[in-house]
C-alpha cells in the first residue's frame, strides 16, 4: 500500500489541495492551515469515519456544497469519495460501494483491514478504543488465537481434571474463561454450605471414645452380638450353678423367656446387602442428576429460527452458488470497462487504429466514450448484482447459523426439562431406599434380638434336662465383658453416622479446592494469554522505542514504569506514540505511518526521529509528518514538502545538491 496522490477540495478547512507524496512527506503550517484536515481526509476516505463533528454535513467547508476526496494508492487504484449534506458516496477502482461494502473493499484494494487503519493514520488511537476493542485489534495485529485445544493447553490436564469434576466444560474463548472461573466460584460456595451441613450434622453424633471405635474398626455387629449371646449363656450357668436349685432356677428362667417372646419359634434375619446397595445407587443417581442440570444450564438458551436445519443449508448452498456467478460477472464487467477505458485513453492522445493504421478522429472518440459509459452501467449493474447476492450468503449463513443454534438449544431445552425433573425423583428414590434400609436394619436387630432369646431358651432347655451342669465361672468378670460389649455394639451406629459425615466433608472440602484451583488457573491463564497475543506488539513498540526513546519501556497494559502514558511529559508521549504507531503499522502491513505534532519532540529526540524515518524508508513504509514549525526555503531530494495556509497546499522546492 503506497499513496500516490491526494487530491482534497472543501473538506473541513482545506479549500483546495493537490499533493503528490513520496517515501517522506511533511506538511508545515500553523494551527488552523489545514495540515490535521488532510489527514482526516485520507482518514475519512479510507475509514469512512466521520472525523470532525457529528454528522457528514459538518465535513464539508462552509460556504461549500459538497467536499471531494480523491486518494491514489499503487498502480491506478483509487478511492474517491463525493461528501454533501445528503450523504456520501464512495467509489473504489471506479466502481461505486455502497456504505456497508466499504470497509471490505478498502481492505481488499489496500489489503489492510480499516481497523488497522485507523491505528496507522492516528497518534494515540489505541488509547481513545475501550480496552476488549483495543485488545481485539492487538490480538488481530499480532496473529493471536483462542480456541478450546489451545486454552486446554494453557489450562493443563490436572485443570482440566478439575473442571470436569466440577461439571464445567472446558472454555473455548476468553470470555469463556472467565465465565468458568466465575461457575467455579459458585460451585465453591456450594460446596462449603455442603460442608458446613456435614459437619453440622457431624457435630450432633454421640461422641465415642477412641478405645470405643478401635475396637467397632477390629470386628462386626455381628460377631459382638453373638458373642453376647454366648456371654448371657456363660452368665445364667454360672448363676444356676451358685443356686442351691438348679432345676428351679432353670425353670424360671426359661418361663420368664418364653414371656419375652411374641412367637415361638425363630424369625427370619433380613439381610442388609441389597438395601445397602440400593441406598448408594440412589445417592449417586442424585448427584448426577444435579451434576446434568449444572451442564445443560448454560447451553439451555432459547433461540428461534424460521427454518429447519436441512432447509437453511440447502438455501445457504443455493445462495453461495449465486453469489459465484454474480461475482464471475462482475469480474467480465470490471475487464471490459477497463478495456474499453484504455481505449478512450488510445483515442484522447491520438492513436491509430488498429485495421488501417490512420489516426482515430473525434467521431471514433463519441464511440469509444459511449462504450465506456455501457460498461460503467454493465459494472454497476453486476455490482448490484453482486451485492445483492453477497446478501443473499449474509442472510442464508445467518439463518443456517440460527437453524443450528435453535436446535441445539431447543435439544437443551427439553434435556434439561428432563433433567431438572429428574432431581426430585432421584431425591425420593434416595430418600425411600435410606428409610427402607433403617427399616430393614430395625427388622434385622429384632429379629436378632428374638433369635438370640429364643436360642438362650433352647440350651437351657437342654441344660435342664442334662444330669450335669457346668461350673459357675466367674461371674464378675463376665458381667464386665457383658457390660463392655454392650457399648461396643451400641457405637455401631454413632460410628457408621461419623464416618458417612466424615466422607461428605471430604468430598465437599476436595470439590472446594478444586473450584479454588480452578479459578485461579482461569484467571492466570487468561492473563497469560492476554500478554502473550500483545506480546509481539510490545516487543515491536520497543524496538521502535530503542530508536526514539533510549531506555523507556512498554509493558503489556501499554505504560511506561507503570505509569500511563497521559502522565509523561509532551516530547516522551510523542515519542511513545509514534513508537506505538509504527508497531501497528508494522504488524499490519498497512505501510504508512502518520505522525502528528512533530514539533513536541525535543532536540534530543529529532535525531531520532530522522533515524526512524529512515528505517521506515528502508521498510517500504510511507511516513507523513506534520508541523507547526516554519517551513525552510527547500527540501532534501526524494522528500516532499507542503506549506498550508488559509487552506490551500503550495509545494516547496527542492534542494539539489551542488
Amino acid at each position: 500500500m503506497r499513496i500516490q496522490s491526494l487530491h482534497v477540495r472543501d473538506f473541513l478547512g482545506v479549500y483546495e489541495a493537490e499533493l503528490d507524496l513520496a517515501s517522506l512527506t511533511i506538511l508545515y503550517g500553523s494551527n488552523g492551515a489545514g495540515k490535521s484536515s488532510l489527514v482526516d481526509a485520507i482518514r475519512h476516505a479510507l475509514t469512512g469515519d466521520v472525523v470532525r463533528g457529528e454528522v457528514l454535513a459538518d465535513l464539508v467547508r462552509a460556504g461549500a456544497k459538497k467536499a471531494t476526496i480523491e486518494v491514489m494508492v499503487g498502480d491506478k487504484r483509487g478511492v474517491l469519495v463525493d461528501v454533501t449534506a445528503k450523504g456520501r458516496s464512495v467509489a473504489v477502482d471506479g466502481i461505486e460501494t455502497s456504505a456497508k461494502e466499504v470497509p471490505a473493499a478498502i481492505q481488499g484494494a489496500l489489503g489492510v483491514s480499516v481497523e488497522a487503519l485507523r491505528a496507522a493514520l492516528t497518534s494515540g488511537a489505541l488509547f481513545t478504543m475501550k480496552p476488549d476493542a483495543r485488545f481485539a485489534l492487538l490480538a488481530a495485529l499480532t496473529g493471536a488465537k483462542f480456541d478450546r485445544a489451545t486454552i486446554a493447553a494453557a489450562l493443563g490436564e490436572p485443570t482440566c481434571a478439575d473442571l470436569a469434576r466440577l461439571g464445567i466444560e472446558v472454555p473455548s474463548s476468553l470470555a469463556d474463561l472467565r465465565l468458568a472461573a466465575d461457575t467455579a466460584v459458585q460451585k465453591r460456595r456450594d460446596a462449603k454450605a455442603k460442608r458446613k451441613n456435614a459437619e453440622d450434622s457431624d457435630a450432633h453424633v454421640p461422641v465415642i471414645a477412641p478405645d470405643l471405635a478401635a475396637k467397632v474398626a477390629a470386628t462386626t455387629i455381628e460377631a459382638v452380638t453373638q458373642r453376647l449371646v454366648d456371654l448371657q449363656r456363660q452368665r445364667d450357668l454360672a448363676i444356676v450353678n451358685a443356686s442351691t436349685d438348679p432345676v428351679e432356677h432353670l425353670t424360671r428362667r426359661i418361663e420368664q423367656i418364653e414371656a419375652e417372646l411374641p412367637v415361638a419359634t425363630r424369625l427370619p434375619e433380613p439381610s442388609l446387602d441389597e438395601p445397602g446397595r440400593r441406598m448408594v445407587r440412589a445417592e449417586t443417581a442424585v448427584r448426577d442428576a444435579k451434576a446434568r442440570v449444572t451442564q445443560l444450564e448454560s447451553r439451555a438458551v432459547p433461540v428461534s429460527s424460521r427454518l429447519s436445519v436441512a432447509e437453511a443449508k440447502a438455501a445457504l448452498d443455493a445462495a453461495k452458488a449465486s453469489a459465484a456467478q454474480s461475482q464471475k460477472a462482475l469480474d467480465v464487467a470490471r475487464a471490459e470497462y477497463t478495456r474499453r477505458e484504455a481505449i478512450v485513453e488510445a483515442v484522447k492522445r491520438g492513436g491509430c487504429c488498429d485495421s488501417c493504421g490512420r489516426p482515430m478522429g473525434a467521431d471514433l472518440l463519441d464511440i469509444a466514450e459511449h462504450a465506456v459509459a455501457e460498461a460503467k452501467a454493465a459494472g454497476i449493474a453486476a455490482k448490484d448484482a453482486a451485492k445483492d447476492a453477497a446478501a443473499r450468503v449474509q442472510a442464508a449463513e445467518a439463518d443456517a447459523l440460527m437453524a443450528e443454534k435453535s436446535a441445539a438449544a431447543t435439544e437443551a431445552v427439553k434435556a434439561l426439562a428432563a433433567a431438572r425433573e429428574a432431581v426430585p425423583r432421584a431425591e425420593a428414590d434416595f430418600r425411600d431406599a435410606e428409610k427402607a434400609y433403617h427399616e430393614t436394619s430395625t427388622l434385622l436387630d429384632k429379629a436378632k434380638a428374638h433369635n438370640a432369646k429364643f436360642e438362650e431358651r433352647a440350651r437351657l432347655v437342654a441344660e435342664r434336662n442334662k444330669a450335669s451342669t457346668p461350673s459357675a465361672g466367674n461371674l464378675t468378670l463376665i458381667e464386665a465383658e457383658i457390660v463392655e460389649l454392650s457399648a461396643v455394639r451400641s457405637s455401631f451406629k454413632p460410628v457408621a453416622d461419623h464416618a458417612r459425615f466424615v466422607r461428605w466433608i471430604r468430598e465437599a472440602t476436595e470439590t472446594e479446592e478444586a473450584a479454588d484451583r480452578a479459578e485461579k488457573r482461569c484467571l492466570a491463564v487468561r492473563d497469560s494469554l492476554v500478554r502473550n497475543a500483545i506480546e509481539p506488539f510490545t516487543t515491536a513498540a520497543n524496538a521502535a522505542l530503542a530508536v526514539m526513546a533510549p531506555g523507556v519501556v512498554v509493558d503489556a497494559d501499554l505504560r511506561v514504569g507503570g505509569l500511563d502514558v497521559s502522565r509523561l511529559s509532551d516530547g516522551e508521549r510523542t515519542r511513545v506514540l509514534y513508537a506505538l504507531q509504527l508497531a501497528a503499522t508494522r504488524l499490519s502491513g498497512a505501510r504508512l505511518l502518520v505522525l502528528d505534532r512533530v514539533e513536541l519532540i525535543d532536540d534530543g529526540g529529532r535525531q531520532s526521529l530522522k533515524k526512524l524515518a529512515a528505517a521506515c524508508a528502508a521498510e517500504g513504509i510511507q511516513v507523513v509528518m506534520l508541523t507547526c514549525a516554519a517551513p525552510p526555503a527547500t527540501v532534501p531530494a526524494g522528500i516532499a514538502a507542503y506549506e498550508l495556509k488559509a487552506g490551500r497546499a503550495t509545494q516547496l522546492g527542492v534542494k539539489h545538491a551542488a
